[in-house]
């Protein structure tokens, strides 16, 4: 990972999906690091300062919503893009935008591409 450009943090507890995002953005160029749980993307968030935020709702331990609402709460990442990818309904608000499981690839692409900004 080029230590210059912040990477999109996937944050999904099925290690199979979580993979599939890593592969599928980082050949598309994209810097990435991931996180099983929402306790350890609160420690990926500190270290990196993602670009983007994949977020899944359903996590072991800290829940999605509750990762965003601590989140939100820091300075930092006030205006960080959350992209939810996610298979429960979102009633979130908080949020920049939703991609339904399975993912259309096509459209997360699209929407992590217009959202990244690598510095």
């Amino acid at each position: 990972m080029d230590p210059d450009r912040r990477p999109v943090l996937i944050v999904e507890d099925h290690r199979s999906i979580r993979e599939g995002l890593q592969t599928l953005l980082a050949a598309r160029g994209f810097p990435v690091v991931a996180a099983a749980s929402g306790e350890e993307a609160l420690r990926l968030l500190d270290a990196h300062n993602p670009s983007v935020l994949l977020l899944d709702m359903m996590l072991p331990g800290i829940s999605g919503a509750e990762l965003l609402a601590t989140m939100r709460k820091d300075a930092r990442f006030v205006d960080l893009p959350v992209v939810v990818v996610s298979a429960a309904p979102v009633t979130l608000t908080d949020v920049t935008a939703v991609v339904r499981k399975p993912p259309n690839v096509d459209r997360l692409i699209e929407t992590v591409s217009r959202l990244y900004a690598p510095f």
